[in-house]
């Protein structure tokens, strides 16, 4: 008696899969979130840039709209950003769901509206955590 072969593909329908929409964050995360409201006020390029190098931070971070940490389950710790620098420069130099450490900060009347976001990586949790506002005292 002879047996076919078969592959795992022929086994497999041909009816399109159903959406599953998740977020999956590791257990015990902590969630950076930069809200436009504790965004400096200025629109001063150097200034930004000069405040940006300072904090040295190289390649880049997946971010996230804001709104898909309230919808996480569980919910993660979250950290909220209140350095206004910070919060400006994350905010003016996220590409989409992407923030590059190089990338030019996009402050001018084009640039549009500044746009809540989210981040889960551990660079930028630091960041929200230990920069603090001008005269901001750590309780």
């Amino acid at each position: 008696m002879r047996r076919e072969r078969r592959s795992l593909l022929a086994n497999m329908s041909m009816r399109p899969a159903t959406q599953v929409r998740c977020v999956i964050a590791p257990v015990g995360a902590t969630a950076a979130l930069f809200l436009p409201e504790h965004a400096s006020h200025s629109r001063d390029r150097a200034e930004a840039d000069r405040r940006w190098r300072e904090l040295s931070l190289r390649g880049a971070a997946l971010l996230c709209d804001a709104g898909a940490i309230e919808e996480s389950e569980p919910p993660p710790r979250v950290v909220v950003a209140r350095n206004p620098w910070l919060v400006l420069n994350v905010l003016a130099r996220a590409r989409g769901q992407v923030l590059m450490a190089d990338a030019e900060a996009l402050l001018g009347a084009d640039a549009g509206p500044l746009r809540a976001r989210a981040s889960f990586d551990p660079r930028l949790v630091a960041l929200a955590r230990g920069a603090r506002a001008p005269g901001e005292v750590r309780s």
